[in-house]
C-alpha cells in the first residue's frame, strides 16, 4: 500500500514537473508578445503580462525570476494608460484623477521593490512627469505639493543614474517651474541638476 502510494506521488510530482517545464519553455514567447502589442499600442492593453504562464501561482516566473522584469513591465504600462493631466476635466474628473493617483501609487511600490537602480531611476522619472504635469493644470492649493514630489522623484532618479540624460533635463525643467513660481527651496543652479548633460534629453521619455 504504502508503495503503490509512493508511486502515485512520484507519478504526479513528475506530471507535475512536467507542466512547469512545458510553462516556462513557453514563456519568452509570452513575454515578446505582450512586449509587442505595448509597443505597438500600449494605451489599448487591457492587462498585459498577466496571462504569461497556464498554471495557478505563476510558477515559471519564479524559476525564471522575471517577476522583477515583468512588475516593471506592468508599471511602465500603468503610467502610459494613466489619463494624461489635460485628459482630466469634466463630469468623470474624479475617476480619472484616481486612475492617474493610482498609477503613481503602482510606480512608486515597483520602484521600492526595483532592485536595479537604472530601471528605478527610469520608473522614478516617469512618476516625476506626472506629476509635473498635474501641476501644470492644478489649482494654486495643489500646485505646490505637485511640483515638489515631481522635483522629488525627478532628484532621486538622477542620484540613482547619474547618467540618465531624460531625468536630468526633467528636473531643470521642473527646478526652473519652481524658481519662475517663487517656490522656497528649490535653485535651478545647483544640485543634481548641474552637470554638462542637464537639459539635452527629451522630456518624459524612458521604457
Amino acid at each position: 500500500m504504502i508503495r503503490r502510494t509512493a508511486a502515485a506521488l512520484a507519478v504526479l510530482l513528475a506530471a507535475g514537473l512536467v507542466l512547469i517545464a512545458v510553462d516556462v519553455l513557453r514563456m519568452p514567447g509570452a513575454v515578446a508578445a505582450d512586449d509587442a502589442r505595448f509597443y505597438g499600442a500600449p494605451r489599448r492593453q487591457a492587462d498585459p503580462w498577466s496571462g504569461l504562464g497556464f498554471l495557478p501561482g505563476r510558477p515559471a516566473e519564479r524559476v525564471l525570476g522575471i517577476e522583477d522584469d515583468v512588475g516593471f513591465r506592468k508599471a511602465i504600462w500603468a503610467i502610459r494608460r494613466a489619463p494624461r493631466p489635460a485628459e482630466i476635466r469634466g463630469p468623470e474628473q474624479p475617476v480619472l484623477e484616481a486612475r492617474a493617483g493610482q498609477a503613481v501609487i503602482q510606480v512608486s511600490e515597483q520602484s521600492r521593490r526595483e532592485s536595479d537602480p537604472k530601471r528605478r531611476a527610469v520608473l522614478l522619472n516617469f512618476n516625476g512627469v506626472q506629476l509635473f504635469g498635474r501641476y501644470v493644470g492644478a489649482t494654486e492649493f495643489d500646485r505646490e505639493r505637485y511640483l515638489r514630489e515631481a522635483i522629488g522623484n525627478f532628484r532621486n532618479a538622477v542620484r540613482l543614474d547619474p547618467t540618465f540624460t531624460d531625468g536630468r533635463a526633467n528636473l531643470e525643467l521642473a527646478l526652473r517651474a519652481a524658481k519662475g513660481s517663487g517656490l522656497a527651496g528649490e535653485d535651478p543652479d545647483a544640485g543634481a541638476a548641474r552637470g554638462e548633460r542637464a537639459g539635452t534629453g527629451r522630456s518624459g521619455t524612458g521604457y
